[in-house]
Parts: structure tokens; sequence; C-alpha cells
């Protein structure tokens, strides 16, 4: 199974405490995975993000910060082939990896379609089989 934790990633070398006063690159996202970012920030600093830019999702948030506009939060699976940007995971306050977990859910109906087996099937052969629910 793929991890798939998330990062502070940057162009150039950091630190976590440098966070505040770096520039940030934010996406939009679902209102669960936003809380769970704004915790996290909350918990660990008392300034506020230095948001410089707020884009529509989390590939264009990956290009500006691969271009070096800001550093950004975000998950470890959309950086695997780039080594050349400055990740540090994020962790709990007990030190452990912050892991965003993502779900499938769909009809046992819709399997009997080509295409939805076949991604089923993919899903199941790439061990991602504990993040599947069906009903």
């Amino acid at each position: 199974m793929t991890i798939n934790h998330l990062c502070a990633v940057s162009k150039t070398r950091f630190e976590l405490n440098d966070l505040p006063s770096m520039a940030r690159v934010d996406y939009q996202t679902d209102s669960y995975f936003r809380t769970f970012l704004d915790n996290w920030w909350n918990s660990r600093f008392e300034e506020k993000p230095n948001i410089i830019m707020q884009v529509s999702n989390i590939d264009l948030c990956k290009e500006m910060v691969f271009s070096g506009v800001g550093y950004g939060l975000l998950p470890s699976i959309v950086l695997s082939d780039h080594p050349e940007v400055y990740q540090i995971p994020l962790c709990d306050k007990q030190g452990e990896l912050i892991h965003r977990k993502t779900w499938i859910v769909g009809k046992n109906s819709a399997l009997q379609r080509k295409l939805p087996a076949t991604f089923y099937n993919f899903i199941q052969a790439c061990h991602f089989g504990d993040f599947l629910r069906r009903y």
C-alpha cells in the first residue's frame, strides 16, 4: 500500500518553525480536510498562516510550490516523482505521521458495468482494498 502522509513542501530548505513567516500557497479542498489542516496549524502555531495565494485545486498548488512561489501542505502521494523539492512530513502531537485517508464508496450494482468493475479490481490489486466500501 502506498502511504499517503501530509507534508510541508517548498522548493527551498526550511524548518517547520519557519512556516508562519513563509509565504503559503493554499488550495480549495473539502471542509473536513480544511478543518483538519487548520486544527493541525492551530495546535502548532499561534500566528495565522501567511497565505499569499489561494488556488482552485491541489495540482495548481503543487505547480506553484515547485515554481518557488511559496510552500504548501500537500499529500506525499503527489510528491513521489519530485525529489528536488524539500519536504517535511507533518506529525501530530504524539509524533505520529499524519495520514490523509481517502475513501471510495459505491453501489454493488455499479460493479456489473465494465469500467467500474475494472477500476475496482485495479484498486484491489494495488492493495487499497481497505479503503473500499460497497453497499
